[in-house]
C-alpha cells in the first residue's frame, strides 16, 4: 500500500462547470426509489428499457483499442461525463496515485470562455471573458495539449471532462486527441439533474442564477459514447455513480484493468492524501463537498425520492434524457 503524503502536484490545473435554457416542454413524472435505490416511475411502469441480465464484461487491455499508445506506455484515459454525475469524486480517488497525471475538463475553458466559445452564459461579464488567460483557450488548442504536453510526461494521464462542451461544437470527432482510450460516467438523470437545478440556482453559493439543459449532457455523452465504439472501434467502459458508492472497490479494480492503471488502495480512503484546494481556483464552491470527503459514500435516507416536487421543465428534462441513460446504463461495469 502507498502511503499518501506529499502535497499534489501544484501544477494540475482544476475547472468546472455545467449551462442552461430552460425548456417549454410540461410532462409530469415522478420517480421513486425501489428496495434496491433503483428509482422506478410511479405509479407506472419504468422509463425505457432496463436490461436485467448481465452482458459479457470488457476483459480486453486498453493496449488493444484502436489509437492508443503501445502498450509498454502509460495509459492515457479522457473520462467523459455529465454534470453532478460524482464524476469529481472519481478524479478525487485517482489523484491520490503518485503514478497519474490529472487534468481538469480542459474543454470547458473554450465552451464557456475563449473566442470560439459556444455558451453566451459570460457574455455580460467581462471580468470572466475578458480575462486573456481565458479569451485565448480554443478547442484546437486543448486537443494540442492533450496530445502534446501531456504526453511529455513518464506517468499515466487522467483527464476528465464534460462530452457536452465538444459534442455541441459539431467537428468532436476531429477534437478527440490521438493516444487516449475514452471512458464515461453516469448519474441517474432524477439524481444529477436535480442536483445540477439546485446548484444552477444557487447564487449565494455558486453564484448561478438559472439553470440551462443545453448543459445537461446526456445527449451528447451517448453521442459520444456511440463515436468511440464504433467508430473509434474502442470497448465500452461505463461507470455508474450509483454503482462506485456502493461498491468501490470492486468498480475501481475492474476500471483500472480495463484503462491500464494501476490500482492503488488510497483509491478507496484518502484521508491522508491532502490535495491543493488552489488548482479549483474561482470554481471551488462547485467542489466543496468532495473536498471534505474522505471516502466514497453510499447512499442514505434517500428511499422515497420524488422528482415531482421538481418543476415541470426540470421534470421533462429528466424524462427525455432517459434512454440516452438507460442505454449506457446497461454496458456499465457491473460489480
Amino acid at each position: 500500500m502507498r502511503v499518501c503524503g506529499a502535497e499534489p502536484d501544484v501544477q494540475r490545473k482544476i475547472l468546472v462547470v455545467f449551462h442552461p435554457h430552460v425548456g417549454t416542454k410540461r410532462h409530469s413524472v415522478a420517480w421513486r426509489a425501489d428496495d434496491n435505490n433503483n428509482l422506478r416511475k410511479h405509479p407506472a411502469t419504468d422509463a425505457g428499457n432496463h436490461h436485467h441480465h448481465h452482458h459479457h464484461q470488457q476483459q480486453q487491455h486498453a493496449s488493444r483499442f484502436r489509437g492508443q499508445r503501445n502498450k509498454m506506455e502509460p495509459p492515457r484515459i479522457l473520462h467523459w461525463a455529465v454534470p453532478r454525475s460524482l464524476s469529481t469524486a472519481l478524479l478525487r480517488s485517482i489523484m491520490t496515485s503518485d503514478d497519474i497525471e490529472v487534468k481538469f475538463e480542459p474543454f470547458v475553458s473554450p465552451y464557456y470562455f475563449g473566442e470560439e466559445r459556444i455558451s453566451r452564459r459570460y457574455d455580460e461579464d467581462e471580468e470572466v471573458v475578458g480575462d486573456p488567460s481565458k479569451k485565448q483557450s480554443t478547442f484546437v488548442g486543448v486537443k494540442n495539449f492533450l496530445e502534446g504536453e501531456m504526453n511529455e510526461t513518464s506517468k499515466a494521464v487522467f483527464v476528465k471532462d464534460m462530452a457536452y462542451a465538444v459534442v455541441q461544437r459539431g467537428d468532436y470527432d476531429e477534437l478527440l486527441p490521438e493516444g487516449y482510450v475514452h471512458t464515461f460516467q453516469i448519474r441517474h438523470p432524477a439524481r444529477a439533474i436535480a442536483s445540477m437545478h439546485k446548484a444552477s440556482t444557487d447564487i449565494a453559493h455558486t453564484g448561478w442564477d438559472h439553470f440551462d439543459e443545453s448543459e445537461v449532457g446526456y445527449k451528447e455523452l451517448s453521442m459520444l459514447f456511440d463515436h468511440v465504439t464504433k467508430e473509434l472501434g474502442q470497448e465500452a467502459i461505463v461507470i455508474d455513480s450509483e454503482d462506485l458508492v456502493r461498491n468501490p472497490e470492486s468498480i475501481l479494480q475492474q476500471y483500472c484493468k480495463l484503462t491500464g492503471l494501476t490500482y492503488v488502495d488510497t483509491m478507496l480512503d484518502w484521508s491522508d492524501c491532502p490535495v491543493d484546494e488552489s488548482v479549483f481556483g474561482a470554481w471551488l464552491p462547485w467542489v466543496t463537498g468532495v473536498l471534505k470527503s474522505t471516502r466514497f459514500h453510499p447512499p442514505s435516507g434517500r428511499k422515497d425520492f420524488d422528482v415531482a416536487s421538481l418543476p415541470e421543465p426540470i421534470q421533462a428534462c429528466i424524462e427525455d434524457c432517459m434512454p440516452y441513460y438507460n442505454n449506457l446504463h446497461a454496458k456499465r461495469i457491473r460489480p
